[in-house]
């Protein structure tokens, strides 16, 4: 049974992240999306346009043919520069820096998403997912050893090596199906802040992105945000022990 924890007071989250994909909308690829921009330009003030590349590779019998293109990702900061929004033609994303707790960032996350329907609103969407990244930095020199916070089952291919000094970087990928509708992903490990210099810090990531390709309608956001937090949160759970909670319990 998962260790049930309500909230903590402390974490050690880098980036919260929720995002939608929906079918392409033909406006967004072909200019600044103004409409969108004045809606939430009182929290989120300062636009940049970010420019990617796109691939695509098709087959055409014996032959393969790449596509190249160039797209525009609309980046919303907020003056703190803790919270932003990324917006292009196929994706709308609210990304945290800055996370405090679930409710909050729920919130924030649903208003953002009501502003985007209330511009375009015959929209299915395509996929959803929610994603956590902790990465846990707890200092001293014992780098290796995580036996103290971490669920044992987690640490295993770190005791495999016994010259522990040759480890520059240790991640497991694992894909799990909490329902038959959702796809968990959780990577975790030593992922070496400084690589591919040799570890100098005591840091673990755990990595947990949760997401359905199931397409469904747009008023289903956020009972499925409130289940994929479910399932993270009880993983997260299954994977810390009780002296990392006490850490996060202290201010």
């Amino acid at each position: 049974m998962p260790h049930k924890q309500s909230a903590y007071k402390k974490n050690y989250l880098t980036d919260v992240v929720v995002k939608i994909n929906f079918p392409i909308i033909l406006e967004l690829s072909e200019g600044q999306p103004t409409a969108f921009q004045k809606e939430i330009q009182v929290d989120y003030p300062i636009l940049e346009p970010l420019q990617e590349i796109e691939f695509k590779i098709e087959n055409k019998g014996l032959s393969v043919l790449q596509h190249k293109s160039n797209r525009t990702l609309w980046r919303f900061r907020n003056r703190e520069n803790t919270e932003y929004i990324e917006l292009d033609y196929g994706s709308l994303a609210y990304i945290v820096k800055k996370y405090t707790d679930y409710t909050t960032f729920k919130r924030k996350a649903e208003s953002i998403f009501n502003q985007f329907f209330k511009i375009y609103s015959n929209i299915l969407i395509t996929r959803l997912g929610l994603r956590y990244i902790n990465k846990l930095d707890l200092g001293g020199t014992d780098y290796f050893n995580w036996s103290d916070y971490l669920n044992v089952n987690l640490i295993k291919k770190i005791d495999f090596y016994s010259d522990k000094t040759k480890i520059k970087r240790l991640i497991t990928i694992s894909e799990l199906a909490p329902d038959e509708e959702t796809v968990l992903n959780f990577k975790y490990g030593i992922f070496n802040s400084t690589y591919p210099s040799p570890v100098v810090k005591k840091e673990f990531i755990l990595d947990y992105d949760c997401y359905t390709l199931i397409q469904f309608e747009k008023e289903n956001i956020i009972a499925k945000i409130d289940t994929y937090h479910r399932y993270i949160k009880e993983n997260f759970e299954t994977s810390i022990t009780t002296a990392l909670r006490e850490i996060l319990n202290h201010e």
